[in-house]
């Protein structure tokens, strides 16, 4: 994960990163689906891109926040 990050951030500007609020309801592992707008600017361009990120989330109630299980990305 910490490898794809990189690359996917690599020579990139973010702008924004908009999550939509999330809260764990219930008991037992709760796992989401979340979708993430992503606005960044490529170092060498002033043009602003938006992607959409697809994430799966777990919450971990013994740290109380939400852990990244998975993430896609598709083009908007």
């Amino acid at each position: 994960m910490k490898a794809f990050l990189s690359r996917m951030i690599a020579g990139r500007s973010t702008v924004g990163f908009d999550v939509p609020p999330v809260e764990p309801g219930g008991a037992g592992d709760i796992r989401i689906h979340v979708k993430v707008r992503w606005s960044y600017r490529e170092s060498s361009s002033a043009t602003l891109q938006v992607e959409s990120l697809h994430l799966l989330l777990r919450y971990a109630p013994e740290d109380a926040e939400w852990l990244i299980v998975e993430m896609t990305t598709a083009n908007q």
